[in-house]
């Protein structure tokens, strides 16, 4: 089931970024008036106002891309930074507890000293 979800989800990105080349390119031929454009001093090459429209689009797209996936890697490793440091407060938790534990057990008789000690209180009631 998860695979089938996955397998639809990966064709809807397909489809949308096919239809959003498509969009990309009749907005381009739709628009075929040519300009020059001047970037920091450099002069582009002389192109369809669409086709500019449409490669400042997409550098927008992958300039937010390249931004989030920054963004995101700095929350993973916060997070797996978070992960461990919790890590290290259960191990030292759990240590406590088994230390804990041992010095309640040098306390307790073992079960083989209660059922002596049962053994003899049951011969003493009888006798």
């Amino acid at each position: 089931m998860a695979k089938l979800l996955r397998l639809f989800k990966n064709i809807s990105y397909i489809l949308l970024a096919l239809a959003l080349l498509f969009a990309g390119a009749w907005f381009a031929s739709e628009n075929p008036q040519h300009i020059s454009l001047v970037l920091f001093g450099i002069p582009l090459p002389t192109l369809s106002i669409g086709l500019y429209f449409c490669a400042s689009f997409a550098l927008g797209v992958l300039v937010t891309f390249c931004i989030n996936f920054v963004v995101y890697q700095r929350r993973i490793l916060a997070l797996r930074a978070e992960i461990r440091s919790l890590k290290k407060v259960v191990q030292k938790n759990s240590n406590h507890e088994q230390a804990k534990n041992k010095a309640l057990n040098r306390f307790e008789p073992a079960k083989e000293d209660k059922s002596r000690f049962e053994q003899q209180t049951e011969q003493s009631s009888s006798s």
